[in-house]
């Protein structure tokens, strides 16, 4: 084989090379391994630099009228002025009652302790919340006002009275850095 193409150098057979199926077969073949060896280390890398952590509950949440932080959050050291892409999977269904909306207000603080008078980063009010489960996944993105830790977690609460049970086993929520 006498060529290459030109951006990643595979080799490949041109009309004046004497015919060889299974070597120019097997020199493409360890090319391209070797190229998409390369390609994986970069992203696991990035995957690695990028991801600042994921939380999953232990117990579930049952929350009422009130704006109760959820217990999943994540903690992280932020670079000031970089986006965090935020997402957050929730499991629920109806606990008591018959609330006709429900909110999802994602907060952040600086430091360690998250509480209902986080900042407000992004809401979400809903429709009402049905006695079947329920997963739905919802998605920000937090830019760090400045650099240090942060906590970045969801508030939530119903209306009309009612509480909603929010399952341990379907829910996450995982920060990533999108620069």
């Amino acid at each position: 084989m006498s060529s290459t193409t030109p951006i990643y150098g595979f080799p490949f057979w041109v009309l004046s090379d004497s015919p060889d199926g299974p070597s120019g077969q097997q020199a493409l073949a360890l090319a391209l391994e070797a190229k998409i060896a390369a390609m994986d280390a970069i992203l696991n890398a990035q995957i690695a630099t990028r991801f600042k952590g994921t939380s999953r509950p232990a117990a579930d949440d049952v929350i009422g009228t009130g704006e109760t932080i959820m217990m999943e959050k994540v903690t992280f050291t932020a670079v000031a002025g970089r986006p965090y892409l935020v997402v957050h999977t929730d499991d629920y269904a109806i606990a008591s009652g018959a609330p006709t909306a429900q909110t999802w207000n994602y907060r952040y603080a600086s430091g360690a302790t998250l509480t209902t008078a986080g900042t407000l980063l992004q809401q979400f009010v809903g429709p009402p919340p049905s006695a079947a489960h329920a997963t739905d996944t919802r998605t920000t993105v937090f830019t760090a006002p400045s650099s240090g830790q942060f906590t970045i977690g969801c508030g939530y609460f119903t209306n009309g009275g009612a509480t909603v049970r929010h399952y341990a086993n379907g829910r996450h929520l995982t920060v990533v850095d999108i620069t």
